[in-house]
């Protein structure tokens, strides 16, 4: 990586000390389906796993088979009933050692859940009583706090990573629907602006939470320092970050990352638009219209030998261009239903001769609609503009 990507991802550091600063206890952090999102230095150590062995996994791959645990559909309910209650657990290791560990869930936020362990084998002859006072409500309590308060503060760290609104004032209009599953996720959206040309990207990583927004803010660093000048191509620059994450991949063990990446570049005089995704189309809808540009079905990395598209295309002035993620037709009603990408079509189409900024109102409203009492499912971008 070279050092204007290396300088940008300095800002996302934080994420690094939400769970190892300081912290004794072994905590797992992962999300509603058992899949892991962190695992600290203390837990790693505890289950004999390397620093990037648990990345992308499931509890059962790294618990013991007599631990393992269901994660069909009452996962959530069951996990909700046990919040801030803890157990003790006598367990053993290969070598027949004994250990009394400490055991105690807790809700970290909307859609993440944390699992702290505490060996308190020295102290099972103390008092039980004061043992608990001790553990559970100082120790624990406290480092549930410093987790919460540091998520929260590298929340607004990736946020604060976003371009300003104001910089889309170059568009006669737009708006941006930018809505996360959780404090931290894994969709971004990206800007900058030359003379004549503006680049637009919208990123959405395969990873929610803090993985997810530390995928998110690699990107942005690689594309800071790949677009340096208006005349680079947005298909040179999805190959150069395929590139790189190839490279991440052998370099920094970063496994299983999967990024859908749209870039654009738009001539702000004559509304031609140069476009590439890799899995991730962009719309153009019209009045009573809708076109749909597709680039490289695959996200990012694209091992074969494939050849990056390039598709270009000229806004007309009643023509409205949409980057968006797939986190809208993701949306599941009461019936477990997906929104899908026709009903957003649909949406689009109907609201089509709205201001973009009733527009975004109007799509915020019809995806509530459609989730009911249901929970959102998936993280949400949706970029509008006009010329």
């Amino acid at each position: 990586m070279d050092s204007q990507a290396i300088e940008a991802s300095k800002s996302f550091s934080p994420l690094f000390e939400i769970v190892t600063d300081s912290l004794n206890d072994g905590l797992i952090i992962f999300n509603e389906i058992g899949q892991i999102n962190y695992i600290n230095k203390a837990c790693r150590g505890f289950f004999d796993v390397s620093e990037n062995e648990p990345a992308g996994k499931f509890l059962n791959d790294i618990f013991p088979e007599k631990f393992h645990i269901k994660t069909d559909k009452n996962f959530v309910k069951g996990l909700k009933k046990v919040i801030g209650k803890g157990t003790e657990l006598m367990v053993f290791d290969d070598m027949g050692t004994s250990a009394m560990l400490y055991v105690r869930m807790e809700d970290v936020f909307n859609g993440l859940f944390m699992l702290v362990f505490r060996d308190i084998t020295s102290i099972k002859d103390q008092d039980k009583l004061l043992a608990d006072e001790v553990i559970k409500r100082s120790n624990l309590e406290e480092s549930n706090f410093i987790l919460k308060e540091r998520v929260k503060k590298a929340a607004r760290l990736s946020k604060g990573s976003l371009p300003e609104d104001a910089a889309f004032s170059v568009f006669r209009e737009h708006f941006i629907f930018f809505k996360p599953l959780i404090e931290l996720g894994g969709d971004h959206y990206y800007f900058k602006k030359f003379e004549n040309s503006a680049i637009i990207a919208i990123y959405d990583c395969n990873d929610i939470g803090v993985a997810g927004a530390y995928q998110a803010m690699m990107i942005k660093a690689h594309l800071d320092s790949i677009i340096i000048n208006s005349q680079i191509e947005p298909s040179q620059v999805l190959e150069e970050i395929n590139s790189r994450i190839l490279q991440d991949e052998v370099t920094h063990g970063l496994k299983g990352v999967r990024i859908h990446l749209t870039i654009c570049q738009i001539n702000l005089e004559t509304k031609a638009v140069k476009y590439a995704g890799a899995k991730g189309p962009v719309l153009v809808i019209g009045n009573g219209f809708y076109k749909e540009v597709i680039g490289n079905q695959k996200a990012l990395p694209i091992r074969e030998e494939q050849k990056i598209f390039q598709r270009e295309f000229t806004l007309k002035e009643e023509e409205t261009l949409f980057l968006h993620t797939d986190g809208v037709q993701n949306q599941l009603n009461e019936k477990g239903e997906q929104l899908d990408r026709a009903r957003l079509i649909e949406m689009l189409l109907n609201i089509n001769t709205d201001s973009l900024a009733k527009q975004c109102e109007i799509l915020e409203y019809e995806i509530n609609d459609w989730q009911g009492k249901g929970e959102q499912t998936d993280d949400i971008t949706i970029i509008g503009i006009r010329f």
